[in-house]
């Protein structure tokens, strides 16, 4: 008997001692709903009601030559992959803040649990929105400039009262 068959007669086994205990014949393992999960999400992988889904580009990076990044509306992201195979033929381009319109697949990938539109198209809608001067700044340099007016206020105020 394989290493495999082994495996799987004990988690029979278990999910039979499971079923025992919960009493009731609908109990299941993660990995078995998870992989439910993602045939059904396959079978109906089209974004079938929309030709596009709309949001802003957010988390953009590069892993193992697949374009990651998230698109977001009213704080809530979808996540969106280019596929290497793809990438020469979608907008790679992107940067944080744009705002696109996506097409393509929805992908469910089980070992992570996780589910992302697998992008065939992207449209740039909007270039960057122009940051506010505070956004600009960076946090470390914005409290050593507060810190050196407070100091500034501290010193001119012992001056006065000298």
């Amino acid at each position: 008997m394989g290493v495999e068959s082994q495996t799987e007669n004990q988690a029979t086994g278990e999910l039979a001692s499971l079923q025992n205990t919960l009493d009731s014949e609908q109990v299941t393992f993660s990995d078995t709903l998870a992989d439910e999960i993602e045939a059904a999400v396959d079978e109906t992988s089209s974004l079938h009601r929309y030709d596009y889904v709309v949001g802003v580009v957010s988390n953009y990076f590069i892993k193992e030559n697949h374009v990651h990044f998230d698109i977001v509306h009213r704080n809530t992201p979808l996540h969106c992959v280019i596929f290497e195979q793809r990438r020469s033929s979608v907008t790679t381009d992107l940067e944080e803040g744009m705002k696109v319109a996506i097409t393509g697949d929805v992908g469910f990938h089980a070992p992570k649990n996780y589910c992302s539109i697998e992008a065939t198209n992207v449209v740039v809608i909007e270039e960057n929105r122009p940051q506010r001067f505070y956004e600009k700044i960076p946090m470390f340099v914005l409290i050593v400039l507060v810190g050196l007016f407070l100091i500034l206020l501290l010193f001119g105020g012992y001056l006065v009262l000298s």
